[in-house]
């Protein structure tokens, strides 16, 4: 009996221990475990960026400021990033404007300088266009009192000059349009050359006046990482500055030349003008030394806005026998990346020009032009004969569209500035109802920097011809539409 007594004892002992671990177990699961779970799953959703997160509050009164603590954190960090966002919104606004108005600002420069240039322009297109006109005149004389003149002396006398000088007028108007328009901000390969050309031709007659030489015979024809239009207004910018200073003896030069490595360039602009009254200032916006109303003092800060864009800097100092020296560094791209930069800018002609080219087709096949100048008109059909094709011609392009209903036509040319539709909205029109044409539509135009075209041409980059244009280029662009 009492061994029974000590075994239930013992049992009831045994009994009373595990209820108590039990409980204990269950109090630390309630109180401790849980409470510290919820705050790890807490803290892994805050990692996961949901700050609106929040944390049981716990009975146990360290707990429970745990809790509350950890929850004040979390509203804290909601709100800070609530403010942050707010903030971000704000400078990319606030960015935005700054680019707006930079871009409004350097617009307003190249108004400003194509002002200053209107009078050297006037006189470098009507030295071509005197030329074009005398010899046309020189030539239908000849053609007249003279019909029996053999061809080659002809086009030797008369049509080769015309040719020259109708394409130093092309090359001209075309590179003042290029540094007029707006700049597409985007960086990447350009070629040196091309850009450096563009701002001599706009300055070479105001140079000339000036008895001031530009030499740039030392540089070589690289592509370097850069913007083209913005490149333009540094080149220009900088050949403007010397012909101040020099201008005013009535002597002078600008030397351009260029140190390449395989990763740089450094184009160098050296002048033997008075030199700078202070290098480490040139680039300060509205520093000048230049009388009132003389300059605004913002083109050289611009200069180096703008190379600081391109990846490269701009330096200035007083070279040891005086005179001002501009050092430009720039990054090297590879010459096979800006392939497609290139624009014939040579005003030569060949001494002897191949014939243009002709055509036998095993149909006649029809072309329609949409063109509203009568001239023009006629230039199109005379060089289409040689392609033993068809033509029908539209001066606008509600015609061209009737023209379209009745005819089966196997390539589109059209103008685009016109009165009434323009060619772009014809071009729209074709791709929504007759969409097997457009891979065969060609536009010729001399506003080829007109925003709603680019946008078009980005789909078809090879549907654009420049006015004036090259016949022998036309008649070969129009045989590859026509095969």
């Amino acid at each position: 009996m009492l061994r029974f007594s000590s075994l239930a004892a013992a049992l009831l002992v045994a009994g009373f221990a595990v209820g108590a671990t039990l409980l204990t177990a269950g109090f630390l699961q309630r109180r401790v475990v849980a409470p510290l779970d919820a705050l790890r799953l807490a803290t892994a959703q805050i990692g996961l960026g949901n700050l609106d997160v929040r944390v049981p509050v716990a009975y146990d009164d360290e707990f429970r400021s745990f809790a509350d603590g950890f929850n004040e954190m979390s509203s804290s960090l909601a709100q800070t990033r609530a403010d942050l966002e707010r903030r971000n919104a704000s400078l990319s606004e606030a960015l935005e404007q700054v680019r707006t108005a930079q871009h409004e600002l350097v617009q307003s420069e190249k108004l400003g300088a194509i002002g200053r240039m209107t009078a050297g322009l006037a006189h470098e297109l009507n030295n071509p266009l005197a030329t074009v006109l005398g010899y046309s005149e020189l030539l239908s004389v000849v053609l007249h009192d003279h019909p029996d003149t053999p061809a080659a002396e002809l086009q030797s006398a008369y049509v080769e000059p015309i040719l020259q000088e109708a394409r130093r007028s092309r090359l001209l108007v075309r590179s003042l349009l290029q540094f007029a328009r707006r700049s597409d901000a985007e960086v990447g390969p350009v070629r040196l050359l091309d850009a450096l050309h563009i701002a001599i031709d706009l300055r070479k007659f105001a140079f000339d006046q000036a008895g001031v030489r530009l030499d740039t015979r030392d540089v070589p024809d690289v592509v370097v990482i850069a913007e083209r239009q913005r490149l333009q207004a540094v080149f220009l910018n900088l050949m403007n500055n010397a012909l101040d200073v020099m201008a005013a003896r009535g002597h002078g030069t600008l030397t351009v030349r260029a140190l390449v490595t395989e990763a740089s360039v450094e184009l160098l602009f050296d002048d033997d003008g008075p030199g700078l009254v202070e290098p480490a200032r040139v680039f300060e916006a509205f520093y000048t030394t230049k009388g009132v109303g003389e300059g605004t003092g913002l083109g050289l800060a611009l200069v180096s806005r703008f190379m600081e864009s391109f990846g490269g800097n701009i330096a200035a100092e007083n070279l040891p026998l005086g005179g001002a020296r501009f050092v430009l560094n720039f990054t090297r791209a590879s010459p096979d990346a800006a392939a497609d930069e290139r624009e014939g800018t040579s005003y030569e002609t060949p001494a002897h020009a191949s014939p243009l080219p002709l055509r036998q087709a095993s149909r006649r096949q029809l072309v329609l032009v949409v063109e509203d100048e009568a001239p023009l008109q006629r230039l199109h059909r005379t060089l289409l004969a040689r392609l033993d094709v068809d033509v029908c011609l539209a001066d606008a392009v509600a015609p061209a569209k009737e023209m379209l209903a009745a005819h089966s036509f196997d390539v589109i040319i059209s103008d685009v500035r016109m009165p009434g539709e323009s060619g772009i909205d014809f071009y729209r029109w074709i791709s929504e109802t007759r969409p097997e044409l457009t891979s065969r539509f060609l536009f010729v135009t001399g506003d080829a920097e007109a925003p709603d075209l680019i946008e078009v041409m980005l789909g078809r980059p090879d549907a654009l011809l420049r006015k004036p244009f090259d016949a022998r280029e036309y008649l070969s662009r129009v045989a590859q539409l026509l095969a």
